[in-house]
């Protein structure tokens, strides 16, 4: 697009593997040894741009805030105690349309009931589209404990104000991950053939688990996220109790609830384990 704009000055990677650096009148190299936040920032340094990037925010309002609210309600949730916690499980597919980068819908079932048999958690599940909605389904029928399905119910600015509300959020590696690391929500997030350092979320206090095994990452910028693998083991490998664990120790130990209250992120107090 770039190329056939008839720009004058055309700024890109040359990337190895792609042969599409005589398309940009100024090529910068690219490697795969940062955050692609980073590594994007790059592309301003011919234009002599360099430093830290400025830092970003979401604005939402009022009237997003009370979808999520509205959701809840609906739902006969009230104000507490709980903690809320949202849970992102959709994902695209790979080139043999296979979802690689999603953690096993099994998986986020069990963490789902553990979270709430132990904490009293409300769980809510957010995604788009009739895929998502059938993979959120699927999770809900091998529950215990009831969940709610917020699939297709949120714009993204409202989806961005629900997320705010929540204690943490679960999620494979996707938009959502980020949207949530954005408003400054803890975001626990499941890596495999994607890794951490390039596609990770930003911010502090994230839980990022990730099983860098002799074929990872699968899905690079070299090889244009095409990968060939049909049994991604390296994303089922991550069991729920070591994810609990985490969530337990990080979030929802005593020490942390008290951390997090001064901090205005918990709604309500939360049972111990």
């Amino acid at each position: 697009i770039g190329f056939w704009s008839g720009a004058r000055e055309r700024i890109g990677f040359n990337t190895d593997g792609q042969r599409r650096g005589f398309m940009y009148t100024r090529r910068v190299v690219y490697t795969d040894s940062d955050h692609m936040s980073s590594i994007f920032a790059r592309l301003l340094q011919p234009l002599g741009i360099s430093g830290a990037l400025p830092a970003v925010s979401y604005a939402v309002t009022d009237s997003d805030r009370a979808v999520g609210e509205a959701i809840l309600r609906e739902a006969a949730v009230a104000d507490g105690p709980f903690p809320l916690v949202a849970m992102h499980l959709g994902m695209g597919d790979n080139f043999y349309q296979i979802p690689l980068k999603r953690w096993p819908p099994e998986h986020f079932a069990a963490l789902a009931d553990r979270l709430a048999d132990e904490f009293g958690a409300t769980i809510v599940f957010t995604g788009q589209g009739e895929g998502e909605r059938q993979v959120i389904e699927s999770a809900r029928a091998l529950m215990r404990r009831p969940a709610i399905n917020g699939c297709n119910r949120f714009t993204i600015n409202q989806l961005a104000a629900f997320l705010g509300q929540c204690h943490f959020v679960v999620s494979n590696d996707t938009s959502v991950m980020h949207l949530a690391a954005l408003v400054g929500t803890p975001v626990v997030s499941m890596f495999g053939p994607t890794a951490p350092l390039h596609y990770g979320p930003r911010g502090e206090r994230n839980l990022v688990f990730y099983r860098d095994l002799y074929c990872s990452p699968c899905l690079t910028n070299y090889n244009l996220k095409q990968s060939r693998c049909v049994d991604p083991v390296c994303i089922r490998l991550i069991h729920p109790d070591t994810v609990f664990a985490a969530i337990t120790a990080n979030y929802l130990g005593e020490d942390a609830i008290h951390r997090d209250f001064l901090r205005g992120r918990v709604r309500a107090t939360t049972a111990t384990a």
